[in-house]
């Protein structure tokens, strides 16, 4: 939930979390991984946009009620990354099986600071 309302810039009333009409998503840099069957990794960074609102949507049959998995989107866009030529919206990076060099790059280039838990004690988490 904390990610959650970061995210999507929700407010908080009295510890539940709100969606409202005024609400204004921040911008973020996000990063997401595949891992394949050999172990190797590829790694996918988005440099800067916003998250939108996640579409919850469920049916009822009889007396039983299902909720389908919430649908989230964003909207990136390009922004200077340090060594550059020019601004970029998206870096891929590929590890292989316990290579860490290209992820660890990914992450200063995105978030100028290395992946969570490496170097500084960090805990992984939603970086704003």
């Amino acid at each position: 939930m904390q990610d959650k309302n970061i995210l999507f810039g929700l407010e908080k009333v009295d510890g539940l979390s709100s969606i409202g009409g005024e609400d204004v998503p921040p911008y973020v840099a996000a990063v997401f991984t595949k891992t394949f069957e050999d172990g190797s990794k590829e790694w996918v960074g988005l440099t800067k946009g916003m998250f939108m609102r996640s579409k919850i949507s469920g049916k009822t049959k009889e007396e039983n009620k299902e909720f389908d998995n919430e649908e989230v989107t964003g909207e990136f866009m390009e922004r200077y990354v340090q060594g550059a030529t020019s601004e970029k919206s998206v870096l891929f990076g590929a590890d292989k099986k316990g290579e860490t060099g290209n992820r660890d790059s990914l992450f200063q280039k995105i978030f100028g600071k290395p992946y969570p838990g490496t170097n500084d004690g960090e805990q992984g988490g939603v970086e704003g």
